[in-house]
């Protein structure tokens, strides 16, 4: 009798403490970037804010550079979409958000 009494007094603080480590654990996830890479020889007016021109890619497998006349690479924050960081760009808009230039 004492048992059943313990568990039902002892049952809503372990769903609450439980519930709460839960919601902290997804709280703390840090949220990742999805990184573009620029996948085109095109230089033309606004081609560098075609989203068809950009790829995900591994940044091991991708080589950026200080200087050249294409963008490397942009970093899109996960509440956003590369089409919604380049929508209304030109391409020297564009290479002022980029990270590194293509040859």
């Amino acid at each position: 009798m004492e048992t059943i009494k313990f568990l039902k007094s002892s049952f809503m603080p372990v769903v609450a403490i439980v519930t709460a480590g839960l919601t902290m654990s997804f709280e703390m996830a840090e949220k990742a970037d999805t990184t573009y890479y620029y996948n085109s020889t095109d230089t033309s007016a606004n081609a560098f804010a075609d989203a068809g021109h950009w790829m995900v890619g591994d940044p091991e497998e991708q080589d950026c550079f200080e200087e050249g006349n294409r963008p490397c690479r942009i970093d899109v924050p996960q509440n956003q979409t590369l089409s919604s960081m380049l929508a209304g760009k030109d391409n020297a808009q564009v290479l002022n958000i980029a990270q590194g230039r293509k040859p």
